[in-house]
């Protein structure tokens, strides 16, 4: 397989799943993985994406870019916090002739700050654009133009052409020194090989910057360029012994003076001055300004790019610092020798990053690249301010930040790395960004990668509300199992052990029993019956509706299935008893027939029960939250919904009759079936509960279901009946009987429910119409 068709496979798969998998191995890797081994394959993944995108899509350049600047990002975060989150070093006191290189180690080392500026400009120099260089055979002499027209000055003089500007010398210095000048052809090769040497140092290729300097003929700036970059390392005092150097002792050295450092500060000041000599090349005076940080006005106008200006704006700072550490060097040992001119460096444009970044921002020459989201990212990265951002552009009105697909991500993904991290200081701004981009999984169906993210919150009272929001929405069965395996998987008992400890929540003190999914699926149920709770609302005038349901209606009725399938039996009672009620208080039936449809409420007490007796022989005494009189309701509403089923059942079974069909064998057992069930219920439904329930408050709302729902079944019993008389007149005599036990308000609560709920004179007139389908059989039909 070629390069480019494994790059173009790696479009196939989605960013969303390739990070999320890179985020799922660290948490089953337990503590065999690093945060930073994270954020490398985060760097891998970005690198491989912006390269197959390069190669398979050229014309993408906005999609490229963005992938190019979070690889850079990654990078970034990678080198800074690696930094930052290292145990500190000692420094050794440095003897007081110490070299500058040892000076300076020690010298970073105890100034984080400063060490930050140059891994900053590391980053900054690794992620450069390529340097593209194209050198010319080396040649006996560097002007060799220049030489041609020196050797021809007498014919030139004979043809009255003027040369007489042109230098005597062919010496690197001799322009410098006799205001000579070199040929055009030569002064446009040197400034061409000049600006290759600048973008080489801008990209942190010294050493290749130093040999292209020799191999063009300019061994001067190679020189200079090695006094850069090579510092004088004193092998005796220095100790370099360990370091594998070949030293020959000399027991007779003398160290008198801090040579190397006087040395460094000469250099310095060479190049100062080179660069503001208005004789030399625009670019070699590039070259000198940006190595010593000098006025770097001219190379700032030069760039075009936030990288660069970020680049020359922070190397000049660390020179500024470092020629800072040569002075006060000199001072503590030599007291500044008078071998060493005073020299007047200009003040940087900026004393810190912070400033540095707010220059940037404001700059009119890049002001679009430093408004991009990933270089603005990268600038609270640098200054340590992320968790600060994170905060900020979750608030931010400016929506664009957290509503771009590719930018939330990143930000999610800088969220979990600040939670692993341990950089996140308590702040809820990593949670709030985590929550955000598991609705954007949602949405775009990713539903299996939203647990991942969820193991990366680090309180686990905001592990409940998220993910609760987001189960509530799933209500397909196989879905629900898919997620609570996921789940198990990754451990949520054993979510954010990376230093961040569980909040302690009242839910959680003394219940042993619970855990922590239960603590979720709980949370789910509630949401649902809290947000769902204003649609069922008694009704002052309740009107019974066998024939609609609605979507609240479902998604109250399947959220008690997160309880029935993960065996939450006191959980699964509770709440079914509150969702029969509301259906049950809101004239719902055809709600009551499809949630009870296919279910076992005897089932799920008797599994309540063996559960709640085996922990009693394992533990002693188990609190339960569900009491005898509960479980007898639950029946009760299970009685309802059954009856329910049995008038449907019946509907459909005569609406299939021909004209044999009285006389068929099943309709007495079917008539048997309806009569007698319906009549049980009308006589006992809810009078247990009534006589011996002690809350006032239930007994009211028990009496006010059976005034809704007595008169319902009477009605229907009586209807049943008066299609049953063409199979046997007895049914017609038990419809009249019927009627006369309404009546009859001694011996039971028929005829008070009739009145409650208002239909009283839906039954007088039901009654008339029995007596009247009684008289087909004269007044014998009515007195049999």
């Amino acid at each position: 397989m070629n390069d480019t068709t494994s790059n173009a496979g790696v479009l196939l798969e989605s960013p969303e799943a390739q990070f999320a998998k890179v985020l799922e191995n660290y948490q089953l890797s337990g503590a065999a993985a690093s945060p930073f081994d994270v954020i490398q394959n985060f760097i891998s993944i970005s690198a491989e994406r912006a390269l197959a995108i390069n190669q398979e899509h050229p014309n993408e350049l906005q999609e490229f870019e963005s992938w190019d600047l979070e690889t850079k990002l990654w990078h970034l975060v990678n080198i800074l916090y690696s930094y930052r989150l290292s145990p500190p070093s000692d420094v050794a006191s440095q003897p007081q002739y110490a070299s500058f290189a040892s000076k300076r180690d020690a010298y970073l080392k105890n100034n984080p700050k400063i060490q930050e500026l140059v891994l900053i400009l590391q980053w900054l120099q690794e992620n450069s654009p390529d340097v593209v260089v194209t050198l010319e055979p080396i040649q006996e002499l560097k002007w060799t133009s220049t030489k041609v027209a020196i050797e021809n000055r007498a014919l030139a003089s004979l043809a009255s052409t003027n040369q007489a500007d042109l230098v005597e010398h062919l010496d690197s210095d001799a322009p410098l020194r006799s205001n000579g000048k070199i040929t055009n052809q030569d002064a446009h090769k040197d400034d061409t090989n000049f600006a290759v040497i600048y973008d080489l140092l801008l990209s942190g290729r010294n050493q290749e910057a130093i040999d292209y300097a020799a191999k063009s003929g300019n061994f001067t700036l190679s020189i200079i360029l090695i006094g850069a970059f090579q510092d004088f390392i004193d092998p005796v005092i220095d100790d370099v012994g360990d370091s594998g150097m070949d030293i020959d002792e000399d027991e007779s050295i003398v160290v008198s003076e801090p040579s190397g450092i006087k040395h460094k500060y000469l250099w310095y000041q060479t190049v100062a001055k080179l660069a503001k000599d208005p004789r030399i090349s625009p670019n070699e005076a590039l070259i000198y300004t940006y190595l010593s940080g000098s006025d770097i006005s001219r190379n700032i106008k030069e760039s075009t790019t936030w990288e660069t200006h970020m680049l020359l704006y922070v190397n000049q700072l660390l020179n500024f610092h470092l020629r800072g550490l040569l002075k006060s060097s000199s001072k503590s040992s030599s007291d500044l020798d008078p071998s060493i001119p005073s020299i007047t460096f200009p003040v940087p444009q900026h004393q810190d990053v912070n400033s540095i970044l707010n220059t940037l921002q404001s700059s009119t020459s890049i002001t679009a690249k430093s408004k991009n989201p990933f270089r603005v990212i990268m600038g609270s990265v640098i200054i340590d301010q992320l968790i600060l951002f994170l905060h900020n552009s979750f608030k931010s009105t400016d929506s664009h930040i957290v509503d771009d697909k590719h930018i939330l991500r990143v930000l999610a993904h800088l969220a979990v790395v600040s939670v692993t991290l341990g950089i996140d200081e308590g702040s809820k701004a990593p949670t709030k960004i985590i929550t955000k981009y598991i609705s954007k999984l949602s949405e775009s169906g990713l539903d299996d990668l939203v647990p991942i993210y969820l193991s990366f919150i680090p309180d686990e009272k905001d592990v409940r509300e998220c993910y609760s929001i987001f189960l509530t929405t799933i209500v397909d069965s196989e879905k629900r199992n898919r997620q609570l395996d996921i789940l198990r998987k990754l451990g949520i008992s054993a979510f954010n052990e990376n230093g961040t400890p569980f909040s302690s929540t009242t839910e959680d003190v003394g219940d042993q029993y619970e855990s922590k999914i239960h603590n979720v699926l709980k949370r789910t149920v509630e949401r649902v019956m809290t947000d769902t709770l204003a649609h069922y609302e008694p009704l002052q005038d309740i009107q019974l509706n066998s024939d609609e349901i609605d979507d609240v209606d479902r998604k109250l009725s399947q959220s008690v299935e997160w309880f029935y399938e993960n065996q939450m039996y006191e959980d699964g009672i509770i709440a079914t008893r509150t969702i029969f009620q509301r259906f049950l208080q809101t004239g719902r039936l055809r709600a009551i027939k499809e949630f009870a449809k296919g279910k076992n409420f005897k089932a799920l007490l008797k599994s309540y029960d063996s559960t709640i007796q085996l922990q009693s022989i394992e533990g002693g005494e188990v609190p339960t939250l569900v009491t005898d009189a509960d479980k007898e309701e639950l029946l009760q509403y299970d009685k309802f919904g059954q009856c329910l089923n049995y008038l449907d059942e019946w509907k459909e079974f005569i609406s299939s009759k021909n004209d044999n069909f009285w006389m068929s064998k099943d309709v007495e057992n079917s008539i048997e079936k309806i009569t007698l069930n319906l009549r049980a219920f009308i006589l006992s439904w809810l009078q247990d509960a009534i006589k011996h329930c002690a809350d006032d408050g239930r007994v009211q709302m028990y009496r006010e279901m059976r005034s809704l729902y007595v008169p319902y079944m009477l009605i229907e019993l009586l209807q049943v009946l008066q299609q049953c008389r063409i199979r046997d007149w007895k049914y017609m005599q038990q419809a009249l009987s019927l009627v006369n036990e309404v009546a009859n308000d001694r011996d039971n609560d028929f005829l008070h429910c009739f009145i409650s709920c208002g239909r009283i004179s839906e039954f007088v007139s039901l009654a008339g119409e029995v007596a009247m389908v009684a008289l087909e059989k004269g007044t014998k039909g009515i007195f049999t």
